[in-house]
């Protein structure tokens, strides 16, 4: 919720955002009583709407690249399976990549810029100088487990492994 929230193109949401964030908030410390008795899809669901709902506002708030791209624009989805894809210098700003599998994808040099990858699959994939700094739902524990180099540019919120070079 705290990265919907960053998004100045989702601002219609951010209401609603808040008051997920707040009933996340309220339920995590909750005593066990009321956690045993909520329905926890009642919140998942509507929370899971919200967040797709402002990555989407926010890819649509951003130009779409027209630069050259390996695989069809029109095959990068949500869930794709990418595993070992040649994606080098793919523009893939604005991509649904949400839970994506990326496996060993070779990215490097990749703009990735608005492009939502909330539970994407980064596990070894190649990141060397790939722009990431407008990417949507990037984690740090996706980046800890890709690879890249100096020249990858990551959101001011992330840190640059210490496995990278």
């Amino acid at each position: 919720m705290t990265d919907a929230l960053a998004l100045s193109a989702a601002a219609a949401l951010h209401p609603a955002l808040r008051r997920i964030q707040t009933t996340a908030r309220d339920l995590a410390d909750a005593p066990p009583a009321t956690i045993l008795a909520t329905d926890f899809e009642q919140v998942r669901g509507p929370a899971a709407q919200l967040l797709r709902d402002a990555a989407r506002l926010t890819r649509e708030a951003g130009a779409i690249g027209t630069g050259p791209i390996r695989v069809p624009r029109s095959r990068i989805r949500a869930d794709a399976d990418l595993l070992g894809a040649d994606l080098r210098g793919a523009d893939l700003r604005g991509a649904e990549l949400r839970g994506a599998l990326l496996i060993a994808a070779d990215l490097r040099g990749a703009d990735l810029s608005r492009a939502e990858l909330i539970g994407a699959d980064l596990r070894d994939a190649r990141l060397d100088g790939a722009d990431l700094r407008e990417a949507i739902y990037v984690t740090q524990p996706q980046v800890n487990a890709a690879t890249g180099d100096s020249r990858t540019l990551l959101p001011g919120t992330l840190e640059r492994p210490s496995h990278w070079l």
